[in-house]
């Protein structure tokens, strides 16, 4: 398990690791001074967040609005528009590409099989792969 610890006195984040199923376990520091605290995990890679971007060892994505790591393969992020609608961005975060946009968006769901994305007017879905 990994989280953030917010330091007052130098306005910035730690990151720790914990194991999960032992109780007795010491944190484990990871990082220092990170501009954020907003942490995520996808398929085993860790990724932190500064106001701009997300980031892992490997791999950078801008940062948007909001952002959802989604099963192995997926980024999901909300893009507000010039005319303050509101996009939501399917990114393939093996290979850094967008690969689906449901624009004018007010929410959207995740099953097994694929994301529905709830638009004004309409529904538009995007399939999952497996693996």
């Amino acid at each position: 398990m990994y989280y953030t610890v917010y330091n007052e006195n130098n306005d910035d984040y730690t990151l720790y690791s914990l194991l999960r199923d032992d109780f007795d376990s010491i944190p484990k520091l990871e990082k220092e001074s990170l501009e954020n605290g907003e942490i995520f995990s996808q398929g085993g890679v860790l990724y932190v967040t500064n106001r701009k971007s997300i980031i892992s060892d490997n791999k950078q994505f801008k940062k948007e609005t909001q952002n959802y790591f989604i099963g192995e393969n997926y980024l999901v992020q909300y893009q507000i528009q010039k005319d303050d609608t509101l996009d939501a961005v399917v990114i393939d975060t093996s290979t850094g590409e967008k690969i689906f946009t449901a624009e004018n968006i007010v929410d959207f769901n995740v099953s097994n099989e694929e994301i529905i994305f709830y638009c004004e007017g309409c529904i538009k879905k995007y399939p999952l792969k497996e693996g």
